[in-house]
């Protein structure tokens, strides 16, 4: 293979490999562009703990606190119990 034949043969292969890298940033930039209109990127994902207001919090408390105390009452009556008077 001669000089000429061997440029000509790099130039034919580069012009393959241009032509091929613009369809590849083609595709690439069509499927950026239906990643970015995509209805997930809509969607908000919420992570952690839903934050209370005062009112929530307070009405939470004593919820939580007649709870406590059922149980507290439901507990002291079967401690008392326990069937031997040492």
């Amino acid at each position: 293979m001669t000089d000429v034949d061997l440029q000509k043969l790099i130039a034919e292969m580069l012009d393959n490999l241009r032509a091929e890298r613009e369809r590849l940033e083609a595709a690439i930039d069509s499927l950026v562009k239906l990643q970015h209109d995509s209805p997930l990127d809509q969607i908000e994902h919420k992570r952690g703990r839903k934050s209370m207001s005062q009112d929530e919090r307070t009405a939470v408390s004593k919820r939580m606190r007649r709870y406590w105390d059922s149980r507290k009452k439901k507990s002291e009556g079967s401690y008392g119990t326990t069937g031997s008077d040492d």
